[in-house]
């Protein structure tokens, strides 16, 4: 009974951290404060609603929760935590969509189906999690039954309330185009045999790539209407001349001390005794550690110079070091020397101490980062860098999420041209390093000059021109192989050319190997009888003559036997396309506003 009631609390507790709001997160997502003259806790606006930090925040946290069932043992990659963010801040928009929907199209949800829903059909993050499984693996009914009623728990029933609301109009919306859905059995059986059936054909090609073309056929005028057509592609965005400090994640002399001390450490313990090869085993940075740090016999020049002339230089039996290189610090045993035709060699283990930044120091680049950016507030940002003994330099940033040299942060850059020029960011960290920006100038859009694309437009301009050789002389081959009465094989040996052949069976809508993706070779594949040679045609890289080899076509009582569940795939994805293109048409409608950067750090 008191396991039973500690189980129940345990629930209580995990769920209510899961969905309450969570003020502090990790640093390096919040930045803590707030600047600026939007209203202090709104993260951005949706047709001039509010969404608050706390919605943001407990769409991430939701996320996060459900992720970390992936990676238990560790953290959320980098990558994947930012596509929750940007998932959670799309969810809110989507669910503003889905309310203005139910309002347009006349959806009706009542209070009292929302209720009936959440007593009785939990979503799946509630079904699935663990803490509300009994010990067979099933879903605790009676578990769920007392988080729900219990009042201390209203927070997480409302926002479960909420999520239900929003999943239910969705459904209500599907339905909808669900109902005006029909595939026919024609469809049914076409787009069966499409996905099941499968290929193998040999083929002659003209390749594009290989077919020359005097540039001189392109005139001058022709390039520059090409330019003022394409003049769209040749925009460049406008950019941020920003003043940088970096503070690299560097380790300190401290660092460097403690892995020469270590190093020596492991030199005296194996002067005394202890096997080198157990230490290197269980010490050493390098990937020669998984066989005792043995590096096997090396001449001159295999090595770095440092280490190299300190293995020539010992006696056989000898442990020299720790001799210092750009890796770390090396313990080197010699083990046995020889004279071959190509000079001198040696035989070598050796446990590499890499210079590692050591927590104490990386919160010292941590601390060292933040307080420049507070004096550079307080004093401007070239006193700041005085007086840290810091370098500016500069560079310019575009509006894409990338800071040049560094990487993605999108936070960065939006806070970058949301703000006025002369604004110090926030601190930003990247993998080797933190970093302050000072945005000095705006620089407008413009557009590639002619000259730095002409011939960037000269391949596309030149290739009408390839696909006409290559027509003709398809065809000149085509009338060859007409005379000879014969196969690719017999026109390829009288013409010198090669047959080539897709070498394994394709999909029609696969890749092909040695052809590519290329749906043009793959119907006219698929329209041929086994031994028939099609008409030459233009294909993705030039004109081809293909023979189909082999068809394996799947045998229809499979299609008889998966018919309901084939219907319902098709149907759900006709459904899902059209769902996500109306999603497409309706956010362009929405004025939505981004104040994230102002907040976080990253996302």
């Amino acid at each position: 009974m008191m396991m039973s009631s500690l189980r129940k609390n345990t629930a209580v507790i995990l769920w209510v951290l899961v969905f309450a709001f969570i003020g502090t997160i990790i640093f390096s997502w919040g930045m803590g404060g707030f600047t600026g003259p939007m209203k202090p806790g709104v993260v951005g606006k949706i047709d001039g609603e509010d969404i608050t930090r706390d919605q943001y925040e407990q769409q991430v946290q939701d996320r996060f929760a459900m992720e970390r069932q992936r990676y238990p043992d560790g953290e959320i990659p980098q990558t994947r935590a930012e596509q929750l963010r940007q998932e959670a801040w799309d969810a809110l928009i989507n669910e503003r969509l889905l309310q203005r929907a139910e309002q347009k199209a006349g959806i009706t949800i009542s209070d009292a189906e929302v209720a009936m829903t959440v007593r009785h059909s939990p979503p799946p993050q509630i079904m699935n999690n663990p803490n509300l499984q009994d010990s067979t693996g099933a879903f605790d009914w009676a578990l769920y039954q007392s988080v729900i009623s219990d009042p201390s728990n209203i927070d997480f029933v409302l926002n479960l309330e909420s999520v239900t609301r929003v999943q239910m109009i969705r459904q209500k919306m599907m339905g909808r185009l669900g109902a005006v859905i029909h595939v026919s059995e024609e469809d049914l059986k076409r787009e069966y045999v499409r996905a099941n059936q499968t290929a193998v054909a040999s083929y002659i090609v003209v390749d594009n790539r290989h077919t020359d073309v005097d540039s001189s056929v392109v005139t001058e005028d022709e390039l520059r209407q090409a330019y003022r057509d394409r003049m769209d592609e040749f925009k460049v965005n406008g950019a941020i001349l920003s003043q940088y400090v970096l503070i690299k994640k560097e380790p300190t002399r401290e660092d460097t001390v403690a892995a020469m001390r270590l190093a020596e450490n492991l030199k005296h313990r194996c002067e005394e005794g202890e096997s080198f090869a157990d230490l290197a085993a269980a010490y050493s940075d390098d990937g020669s550690a998984e066989n005792g740090g043995d590096l096997g016999w090396f001449g001159r020049d295999r090595m770095v110079e440092a280490f190299e002339k300190a293995a020539f230089k010992a006696e056989v039996g000898e442990i020299v070091g720790p001799i210092p290189t750009q890796f770390g610090f090396h313990i080197i045993k010699k083990m046995d020397e020889r004279e071959t035709e190509n000079g001198p060699e040696v035989l070598a283990s050796h446990i590499l101490i890499n210079i590692q930044l050591s927590p104490q120091s990386e919160e010292e680049n941590r601390n060292r980062a933040m307080s420049f950016h507070d004096e550079a507030e307080e004093s401007g940002f070239e006193a700041a860098a005085e007086l840290y003994n810091m370098d500016i330099d500069t560079m310019e940033i575009q509006n894409n999420g990338i800071i040049p040299g560094l990487g993605r942060n999108m936070s960065a850059t939006n806070y970058m041209f949301e703000r006025p020029i002369g604004d110090i960011t926030p601190t930003y960290e990247f993998r080797s390093s933190w970093v302050v920006l000072r945005m000095i100038e705006e620089r407008p859009d413009s557009v590639t000059s002619f000259e730095e694309v002409k011939n960037r437009l000269l391949p596309d301009l030149l290739k009408p021109y390839q696909y006409e050789l290559g027509r003709v002389e398809m065809e000149r081959l085509h009338s060859r192989l007409l005379e000879l009465d014969g196969t690719l094989e017999t026109l390829a040996e009288a013409e010198g050319i090669q047959v080539r052949d897709t070498r394994r069976p394709f999909k029609a809508n696969e890749f092909i190997s040695t052809v590519g993706r290329d749906h043009i070779f793959a119907y006219v594949a698929f329209n041929l009888e086994v031994g028939q040679i099609s008409e030459p045609f233009k294909g993705e890289k030039g004109y081809y003559m293909i023979r189909l080899d082999s068809l394996s076509t799947p045998p229809m009582d499979e299609f008889d036997a998966n018919r309901d569940a084939l219907y319902s795939e098709i149907a759900q994805k006709i459904q899902q396309d059209l769902f996500t293109q109306w999603i497409d048409i309706e956010r362009e409608t929405l004025d939505v506003k981004d104040y994230r950067y102002l907040y976080f750090s990253s996302y």
